[in-house]
């Protein structure tokens, strides 16, 4: 059933959003709880150092928050420097002033 499909769907999403903010989150401690450090550990979820890549100029790289997996290939390629261009193409404002 479609019904059953699109629940499900928009539970998946809902899950991975917030454990997304959740993994974010733990990047920005400096001391995450035993599981998330863990898991930084094993690559599985960003860790703070590999994160601060994301915060340090030109504010333009390393914006994949969840592990960081595709940070490289999206950096190389410009996705995300693609995508505000065409965010102010279409007359989404920056919200900083640099670049």
């Amino acid at each position: 059933q479609f019904g059953v499909f699109n629940y499900a769907w928009w539970t998946s999403m809902t899950i991975a959003l917030t454990m997304t903010n959740q993994l974010h989150c733990w990047a920005h401690q400096a001391s995450p709880p035993r599981f998330a450090r863990w898991l930084q550990r094993c690559r599985m979820t960003i860790s703070a150092s590999h994160h601060a890549r994301h915060h340090a100029p030109p504010y333009r790289l390393a914006y994949c928050i969840t592990n960081g997996w595709t940070n490289r290939l999206a950096d190389k390629l410009g996705i995300f420097s693609r995508l505000e261009k065409l965010f102010v193409a279409i007359g989404v404002p920056r919200t900083t002033s640099t670049g």
